[in-house]
């Protein structure tokens, strides 16, 4: 399934998990990172008090994925977290930030970032497999810009569908 195709059938959620863990850049950025979160800004046009509590809320999240990934970097152990606990972690997570966004920005900030993400980063999901329609975290990401849309941000994910089981 291609999304820059078929954008409606990519679900909502896997939109803004993406949108969600590219912005929540790290802590020693690159060029590349910043660049890119300050491409998505200035599309999103947002008021500088809800710029600001973005970022905190992205900071908090990078935080965590952070830990995350620590966590799966750990040898196994007896006492390690499942694989399938930390994705569901990490998953909780995002959902997590979407809902603090959209309760903490003003409408008019929120509209701009949800019609951001339903119209743009839904077209550069990409999933494969036969069964694609499930709760979706995905294994592989790449970031691009992409010509056939140069005025955004493209976020590309290949996603199989093996990350659904």
């Amino acid at each position: 399934m291609d999304g820059a195709q078929t954008p409606e059938l990519v679900p909502d959620s896997l939109a803004y998990r993406h949108f969600v863990q590219a912005m929540a850049i790290s802590f020693s950025p690159t060029s590349t990172e910043l660049a890119r979160q300050m491409s998505v800004f200035k599309q999103l046009a947002l008021s500088s008090d809800d710029r600001q509590q973005f970022e905190t809320i992205m900071n908090t999240v990078r935080y965590d994925l952070d830990d995350i990934a620590e966590e799966r970097s750990l040898p196994a152990t007896g006492n390690a977290v499942s694989a399938g606990a930390l994705q569901a972690r990490e998953r909780r997570l995002l959902d997590d930030a979407r809902s603090q966004l959209q309760n903490t920005l003003d409408t008019d900030d929120w509209a701009r970032v949800e019609r951001y993400v339903l119209e743009e980063v839904k077209r550069g999901v990409k999933i494969f497999g036969a069964v694609w329609n499930c709760d979706l975290i995905p294994r592989r990401r790449r970031l691009h810009r992409s010509s056939a849309v140069a005025r955004a941000v493209v976020f590309t994910t290949a996603v199989h569908s093996a990350d659904c089981r």
